[in-house]
């Protein structure tokens, strides 16, 4: 059965797998990991953005979730320079959820977007209200990344066991 699904995937992404270098650069390390990472500790240490707008983390559970996207992006450009194939399984399915918490926080951003951008040019701090946006392609390329290698590698959440 794995072996079916495997050559059903790879005649489908094929073409994606096969030619292309994605090496993950200094852009992805930024917008993936260092600008979420700032954008939740400058949240939590100051709540300016609960005290203006909304509250994006109002508990530490929203906190840990939002974590979640630059960790999985982190994962994603480590596997550069290590092998983690025994992990692909577990990171195909974060990044999953990352990129759904990702697509959620970008939404709750989307009405101060204009602002955030205003900020980032004049004072700079703009940047963390666009950390969840600047993140999003950060983790879709992850996402994409990482199926690519758990499919070069044949590994998958529900994979049958030999005996």
């Amino acid at each position: 059965m794995a072996e079916r699904v495997s050559a059903t995937l790879l005649n489908a992404f094929g073409s994606v797998i096969q030619g292309q270098s994605d090496k993950l650069g200094k852009f992805f390390f930024f917008g993936g990991v260092i600008l979420p990472l700032l954008a939740v500790v400058f949240e939590t240490t100051t709540h300016f953005c609960a005290s203006h707008f909304f509250d994006p983390f109002p508990s530490a559970s929203h906190v840990v979730l939002f974590l979640l996207i630059p960790f999985t992006n982190f994962l994603a450009w480590s596997t550069q320079h290590r092998d983690m194939s025994q992990h692909y399984s577990f990171m195909a399915l974060a990044t999953g959820m990352a990129a759904g918490i990702g697509i959620m926080y970008s939404l709750m951003f989307l009405p101060i977007l204009g602002l955030s951008l205003v900020f980032a040019v004049v004072g700079g701090f703009g940047l963390l209200g666009l950390a969840p946006i600047l993140a999003l392609p950060c983790t879709f390329r992850s996402e994409k990344r990482v199926c690519k290698l758990a499919l070069q590698r044949n590994q998958f959440m529900m994979q049958e066991k030999k005996i």
